[in-house]
């Protein structure tokens, strides 16, 4: 099995004992002081896999304060970047947009990408990305079964439509 990482940077995965004062940020997000280990794998850049979009101005949303704050909307054109030598149980390393894109149109390589999880960011610097813990991959049946939990779980609390995205006041 080949992995190749189709991020414009090297994905370096480390045990957590590598960093210092680890922490557990969010569901998803870690922080820690530094990094005094060395990676259990590091993955260098092998090109960049990337969706093209198409940006058209929309009307201003307007805010109850006489604010207009400017919109765009994006539409989402394809997926591009990715190899065409690819092979069986290869693994593609792909940035969240990318991967849950793939997924979406049901591209014939979406089984095959995963992206870094548990990334680990300074905590005095939480643009600085140190590394991560793990790689992930999503299923579209497993992100349909979590969709429908939310929308119960939603609906059990008085919420009518996640659909529907919430009016800014």
């Amino acid at each position: 099995m080949k992995v190749i990482n189709l991020t414009p940077h090297a994905v370096d995965i480390y045990s957590p004992e590598a960093f210092l004062d680890l922490q557990q940020i969010d569901a998803r997000g870690w922080g820690a002081s530094a990094v005094a280990g060395k990676p259990i794998v590091s993955f260098p850049s092998s090109g960049v896999a990337h969706i093209s979009s198409c940006v058209k101005e929309a009307s201003p949303l307007q805010l109850d304060e006489g604010v207009e704050v400017p919109l765009n909307n994006s539409v989402f054109l394809g997926l591009h970047g990715i190899p065409d030598d690819v092979k069986p149980g290869d693994i593609l390393i792909v940035s969240m947009p990318t991967l849950m894109k793939a997924i979406e149109v049901n591209h014939p390589m979406a089984t095959a990408m995963c992206c870094p999880d548990k990334v680990v960011r300074d905590i005095n610097n939480t643009s600085r990305v140190l590394g991560c813990l793990a790689l992930i991959q999503y299923r579209l049946s497993e992100l349909e079964k979590a969709l429908s939990d939310l929308r119960r779980s939603n609906s059990v609390a008085g919420v009518n439509d996640i659909s529907t995205p919430p009016t800014i006041v």
